[in-house]
């Protein structure tokens, strides 16, 4: 594009993302082109050059990221091992230690204690204040809920947003393989919706992805059911698929998992900044469903559109606010992880 063509760009804000779209398209730069080059064209299209390098969309920021936040995971698998130590300890020097069955395999202990939680906080417009408002009451909640009341519990997890069309889910039709996550997202989402919002075509999901440690207890399942319990007194959380906390998946494409390979995969996944993570690659596009791969998705959806490849590409003014949102939300704090939840 020659530079007097992106001067008139910027003088004419009002056309500005209608002259993005003929750009991108006039360069063949289609939304399903890899999220990184396409984010980078976008933004400087729009005037917002000073994003490209600076959030989880950049692809060097979200290796860093994913790094960082595999740390903290290792840190809460250190707290388990530290505790199975100290009890190994204690049953050494407890003479009547022989009659007490204590679990010291190491395996069987973090399988018992790791879970895998995902917390659906609200759908919200569109709109940059109502989804920081959001972000907000989520951290503020979150905290309520663990702090004091849930001592022995662990949180580390990522705030995430999840740009949503509601259109589409409405009209999305699944193969049988597909259908119960892409039904369960749709009337999760409508259930979510609060009454004037329940127009919207368009939303933002705010939720939680985060690995809780359930603490020392004899019984796993009574420490996650006191979790869920205490997150579900809240009445904006308590709609029966809105939280899930499962185990760590064992294997992956009839191959094992081990730990390492889990945490390493749910670091990524949580700091993709973007809408959808397939075989490790990002896309700008609507999630259907649960499924990551929108399994069992009707063909009749696909078809051109604006020269979109399909209806599921986000629109070009939604990575542009994504990339806005997310640097605000970075910026919390000095070490722009801002977006991370600790408890």
């Amino acid at each position: 594009m020659s530079s007097e063509a992106f001067q008139q760009l910027k003088q004419n804000s009002d056309k500005s993302f209608s002259r993005i779209k003929q750009e991108l398209l006039k360069n063949k730069l289609l939304p399903n082109e890899h999220s990184t080059r396409l984010m980078r064209k976008v933004l400087r299209l729009a005037n917002r050059e000073d994003l490209t390098d600076k959030t989880l969309l950049c692809d060097k920021v979200w290796k860093k990221h994913q790094e960082l936040m595999l740390t903290r995971f290792n840190q809460v698998i250190s707290r388990i091992d530290n505790h199975i130590i100290k009890t190994a300890s204690k049953a050494n020097n407890n003479k009547s230690s022989k009659s007490i069955k204590i679990n010291l395999n190491r395996k069987e202990v973090i399988a018992s204690r790791v879970r895998f939680m995902t917390l659906l906080h609200e759908v919200v417009p569109v709109d940059q204040d109502e989804i920081l408002s959001s972000v907000e009451r989520l951290e503020n909640q979150i905290r309520q809920a663990f702090v004091g009341h849930l001592p022995s519990v662990r949180v580390v997890g990522a705030i995430e947003l999840e740009f949503l069309n509601l259109e589409l889910m409405r009209k999305a039709t699944f193969e049988h393989e597909g259908k119960h996550s892409g039904e369960r997202k749709r009337d999760t989402l409508e259930s979510m919706l609060k009454p004037i919002y329940a127009h919207l075509d368009r939303a933002v999901l705010v939720h939680l992805h985060a690995i809780i440690d359930l603490g020392p207890s004899r019984s796993a399942e009574d420490a996650k059911s006191s979790v869920e319990s205490r997150i579900r007194s809240f009445s904006d959380w308590s709609q029966s698929h809105q939280l899930q906390i499962k185990a760590l998946s064992e294997s992956f494409n009839g191959k094992k998992k081990t730990l390492d390979q889990n945490l390493k995969h749910i670091a990524a996944y949580i700091t993709k900044g973007a809408n959808m993570l397939i075989a490790g690659k990002r896309t700008h596009r609507y999630k259907i469903s649960f499924d990551q791969s929108d399994l069992g998705l009707s063909e009749e959806l696909t078809f051109v559109n604006e020269g979109s490849e399909d209806t599921r590409n986000l629109p070009f003014e939604s990575i542009v606010m994504c990339a806005e949102l997310l640097d605000k939300l970075m910026s919390k704090r000095r070490t722009r992880d801002g977006y991370v939840i600790t408890l």
